[in-house]
């Protein structure tokens, strides 16, 4: 039987960055150089080969220069459609992900929705934020996607 007891727990709130990674087979999410997991179905299971994926991941680095965190937005707004019930752009990344911003486009004031969807998993589509400009709801897409990558 444990004697001891939990005397204090100290709140440490430490700002890290996860990479995820996709590759031709899995879906993987890198915590840091040693610390790797990888998508089973809908569930991140620790790798057990940090050192073969890590050399991957900074090969693909040293190829991909410097627009590896860029969003490609659409240029021109789509109307509504079967993706979307408003009008709408989509910001695509290097990822498996992509950013959608949706708005009522016949209004004068309409607001900002903005989304982050997987073109893989299903489990990762959620709403994110909400701004009053395209502008602003733009950079916000920007830095989620910098906290997530390098």
């Amino acid at each position: 039987m444990m004697k001891e007891r939990i005397e204090r727990i100290v709140e440490r709130v430490v700002e890290r960055k996860v990479h995820i990674v996709e590759t031709s087979k899995s879906l993987y999410t890198r915590h840091s150089a040693d610390n790797w997991s990888i998508r089973i179905r809908e569930i991140d299971e620790a790798h057990p080969n940090c050192e073969e994926i890590e050399k991957l991941f900074s090969s693909w680095l040293t190829e991909n220069g410097t627009d590896r965190n860029s969003i490609k937005w659409d240029e021109i707004p789509t109307d509504p459609n079967d993706d979307s019930n408003y009008t709408h752009i989509k910001g695509l990344t290097n990822s498996h992900f992509y950013y959608l911003v949706e708005w009522k486009g016949w209004k004068d004031d309409p607001g900002y929705v903005l989304y982050l969807f997987s073109s893989k998993w299903s489990s990762l589509n959620e709403w994110l934020y909400c701004e009053d400009t395209l502008e602003d709801i733009k950079k916000i897409a920007k830095a989620h996607y910098d906290n997530l990558t390098i």
